[in-house]
């Protein structure tokens, strides 16, 4: 949620734009065009060095920023400076 700058928001979405992003377990990942947030302080952090793997998803925490991909090594990265899908 702290990003340095937001992507331009499509002129189809009439939501929030730039901070969501969905991936299925095989297949590429994207953007999405979302109203609401599952942010909650309350649920654990994954600290700088840590991986997190369930249901063939993988991400790992670094300094760098956040890296989530896939089976077929589709994903995003997080960081707030940059956010790309690969």
């Amino acid at each position: 949620m702290n990003m340095d700058a937001r992507p331009r928001r499509p002129a189809d979405c009439e939501l929030d734009w730039g901070h969501a992003f969905e991936m299925s377990a095989k297949g590429t990942a994207g953007r999405i065009c979302a109203g609401d947030t599952v942010m909650d302080p309350s649920l654990p952090v994954l600290a700088y060095g840590e991986v997190w793997q369930r249901g063939g998803f993988t991400c790992r925490s670094e300094q760098t920023g956040l890296t989530c991909f896939n089976a077929m090594q589709r994903g995003f990265s997080l960081a707030r400076g940059r956010q790309e899908v690969f």
